[in-house]
């Protein structure tokens, strides 16, 4: 009987599985390293984006190229990047920063002998800081806002005082506040929307930086001015109220308003290098028919106070606390300064704003409010006008990553 032949596999099977073995571990020498080199790219970047924020600062401090290098590199090598692999380059108030490394090759000789290169670059700008909405009272609500209301104020800092469970109240389908940074002393309540997130229970609030402001001189005088104004105001002391109608412009110089309010609507109201003074009960009440554009002295004792209200008109005069000033409707309003109200409160409703045509606006009050479609927005751009920060105010100097 004739023997068959078998065929064998075996050896072809070993070869496969040699083939497959050393493809297997291709795979894997190529996973390890790169996990690896994303690690390093992330060491990396971390490196430009600190590097490029330390050279900003000395920007900011005014410090001459050899100081902003040595901010530089320092950073740089605090996070694992030596300088040597590092370029930078400063442009109009802000530094660039490169980084470009081989990458090492462990087990991925493998497959290749070509180091791959690893590149990251971060830009950072100066971007000076300062508090430009304060809600002073230390209990209830600080800052309530209901509806669309909104705050935007993407370049300075937001403070509220309260130290209550809902130092921030806000209710509505779209309310929100932007801001370079919230700090509250309690805590927040409701369903808006923040960017960045409220820093609750926050310790690091400045103290009020008006507090000290003089008495103008203006304040002891007599009555001077009927209250209705319309056409071209003048300084002095208005007893019975400031009225605004029609289209006036107000002369530079200090408004005293005694015994009534400074009330403005229907109207167009101009006026540079103004303070408006209220003393005892006088509040603000802006009409939805108001066009309003003010701006502060840029000298004497009030330089950079657009409004002011007495210093402490609670104990001076029995007046209690919460002077309602009211801003509402779809006018257009713009501030040059300061409004510094300690024991009002302040009500943007309707579709009421602050204009952002000015260059900066800081609203400090015992509380502030924003309802319906209230919309606050609030710039920054301190070197665009004379018109200087307040009392003892100044600019925190920081910097922040713009790509």
């Amino acid at each position: 009987m004739p023997r068959r032949l078998v065929r064998c596999e075996r050896g072809n099977i070993a070869v496969i599985t040699g083939f497959l073995m050393a493809a297997l571990a291709g795979f894997v020498a190529m996973g390890i390293d790169v996990g690896v080199w994303y690690s390093r790219h992330q060491v990396m970047q971390r490196a430009a984006d600190s590097a490029a924020v330390a050279g900003a600062m000395e920007l900011a401090r005014g410090n001459d190229v050899a100081r902003v290098e040595a901010a530089v590199m320092q950073e740089a090598a605090a996070n694992g990047v030596d300088g040597s692999l590092l370029n930078y380059t400063i442009g109009h108030n802000q530094i660039t920063v490169d980084i470009a490394e081989d990458l090492p090759l462990f087990f991925a000789r493998v497959v290749t002998e070509i180091a791959p290169v690893a590149r990251v670059t971060a830009t950072a700008g100066m971007n000076p800081v300062q508090v430009c909405i304060m809600a002073l009272a230390k209990t209830g609500i600080g800052i309530k806002l209901q509806g669309a209301a909104e705050i935007v104020a993407p370049g300075c800092n937001i403070q509220v005082d309260s130290e209550a469970n809902d130092a921030i109240d806000s209710h509505g389908g779209h309310a929100a506040i932007t801001a370079h940074s919230i700090c509250v002393a309690g805590a927040t309540k409701g369903n808006g929307a923040f960017s960045p997130l409220p820093d609750e229970y926050c310790t690091t609030g400045v103290p009020d930086p008006l507090k000290d402001l003089p008495e103008p001189p203006e304040a002891k005088g007599a009555c001077s001015r009927l209250p209705l104004v319309s056409g071209t105001a003048q300084p002095g002391v208005y007893c019975g109220g400031l009225n605004v109608v029609g289209d006036t412009v107000m002369q530079p110089g200090i408004y005293v308003v005694r015994l009534g309010n400074f009330t403005v609507g229907p109207a167009k109201l101009k006026g540079e290098g103004v303070t408006i003074y209220l003393q005892g009960s006088a509040t603000i009440q802006m009409h939805g028919n108001a066009d309003v554009e003010l701006s502060a002295p840029t000298s004497g004792p009030l330089a950079g106070v657009v409004i002011v209200s007495d210093r402490d008109p609670a104990t001076i005069l029995g007046i209690p606390l919460g002077l309602p000033h009211l801003l509402t409707g779809n006018s257009s309003k713009s501030y040059l300064g300061a409004i510094y109200l300690p024991k009002g409160d302040i009500t943007f409703q309707g579709a009421a704003g602050s204009g952002s045509p000015s260059p900066f606006s800081i609203f400090i009050a015992h509380r502030i409010a924003l309802i319906g479609a209230a919309e606050m927005t609030i710039d920054n751009r301190y070197d665009q006008t004379p018109v200087p920060l307040p009392g003892t105010m100044s600019l925190e100097l920081a910097a922040r990553l713009i790509k």
